[in-house]
């Protein structure tokens, strides 16, 4: 956030006064490429820290597995190269001894194909598979994503915060292609802004934020 982002102290601070609630996890508190800090923060072990979402390669996300940097690492399938890349992360979660958490703030075609993935480890290891909850599911606090749903034809089978697998072919759902129609694509970012003290202008693209370059 430019010259507006925390400071180590206030960040050390925060993990502090969060503690006593018994959080989950600490969430990407640094920027992902300062990875000693990362690591000098996990070492005091006042709250887990979890990271990985802006990983952009395989050797990044083994870096933070095994250099010590987090407590629960975090990927996507369809966000961080498929199966074939998000697998390998997981496997080096075993071997380390690493949490492992699917990060996902998309559809529920995502999700199906994170969970797929993640009942082939132990459920020690691959704990946590994220189901966004968008205003339209009745979260104020968000944004409406309609998509989200509408991607499949049937809705997934979730049992007391559990989701069942289905087991029919492929990955077991039914995708509704005429999302294509109902959901056009529009160019452009859904939302821009400024950082205060920077000249810079970022674009949001789903959770991730980039600079916006107008053509």
């Amino acid at each position: 956030m430019g010259e507006h982002s925390y400071s180590a102290a206030a960040i050390e601070q925060l993990a502090r006064d969060a503690a006593p609630y018994g959080i989950t996890w600490l969430e990407e508190p640094i920027p992902p490429e300062e990875r000693q800090a990362y690591v000098e923060l996990r070492q005091q072990r006042i709250v887990p820290i979890a990271a990985g979402e802006h990983e952009a390669s395989l050797a990044g996300f083994l870096e933070i597995v095994t250099g010590g940097a987090v407590d629960i690492a975090q990927a996507d399938a369809s966000h961080h190269g498929g199966f074939k890349t998000v697998k390998p992360v997981l496997e080096a979660c075993v071997e380390h001894g690493i949490e492992f958490a699917f990060h996902n703030w998309g559809t529920l075609l995502e999700c199906i194909c994170n969970a797929h993935l993640g009942v082939c480890f132990e459920a020690n290891t691959c704990s946590w598979l994220e189901y966004p909850c968008y205003r339209h599911r009745g979260q104020d606090i968000m944004y409406p994503y309609q998509l989200a749903d509408d991607i499949l034809r049937d809705p997934l089978d979730i049992r007391d915060g559990d989701l069942v697998l289905p087991d029919g072919p492929g990955l077991g759902v039914s995708v509704d292609e005429s999302v294509v129609e109902r959901y056009p694509f529009l160019p452009g970012p859904w939302s821009t802004f400024r950082l205060h003290g920077t000249t810079e202008e970022l674009a949001m693209s789903a959770d991730h934020v980039q600079k916006w370059e107008k053509k």
